[in-house]
């Protein structure tokens, strides 16, 4: 491993490297249209669908709409919605709501992202999904067992856990 006070070689070209094959945008950069919502709870009404209750966190959403669930690969259409204990058919960011959709499992998701289908059937450029990341870790002091690369851990995302293999470099 290098001397702490010499730069990691190889990590520039990297960063460079990446920066020039990925397109990241960052919720700024979304359009003020681009619908997001963090679900927070899902479950069944019988006769009526799925509800699933949380707050917009960009853009609005209207009755008939599509909505993607990147997780899930699936999109809905919305037949209604209650903000405040009542009927809407439009909602914006800041809201908290309830969004009822049909044919959907509730037992499939407890929390996550719904958010703008921009053409039917192709995933939502709003939320997309990833299977790789970079980050920088530092070691917890009291976790004394060595973590080599290849390894398979736990990684908390938002509110999601998700099993991940690390692979270390500097």
């Amino acid at each position: 491993a290098p001397a702490p006070t010499q730069a990691p070689q190889g990590l520039a070209e990297l960063i460079a490297l990446l920066q020039q094959k990925t397109q990241i945008r960052s919720p700024d950069q979304c359009a003020p249209e681009d619908f997001l919502v963090y679900f927070d709870h899902c479950f069944a009404i019988k006769g009526q669908g799925t509800v699933l209750t949380g707050t917009i966190l960009q853009g609005s959403v209207t009755v008939g709409q599509l909505i993607d669930f990147p997780e899930l690969k699936i999109q809905r259409k919305v037949k209604s919605m209650q903000s405040m204990h009542r009927a809407v058919t439009r909602a914006q960011k800041g809201d908290r709501v309830g969004i009822c959709v049909t044919q959907f499992d509730p037992e499939k998701m407890e929390r996550g992202l719904g958010c703008a289908v921009a053409i039917p059937g192709h995933p939502s450029p709003v939320a997309p999904d990833y299977s790789t990341a970079i980050a920088l870790v530092h070691r917890v002091r009291f976790y004394k067992q060595a973590i080599p690369s290849n390894s398979k851990v736990n990684i908390t995302v938002g509110h999601r856990m998700v099993t991940a293999t690390v692979r270390f470099f500097c």
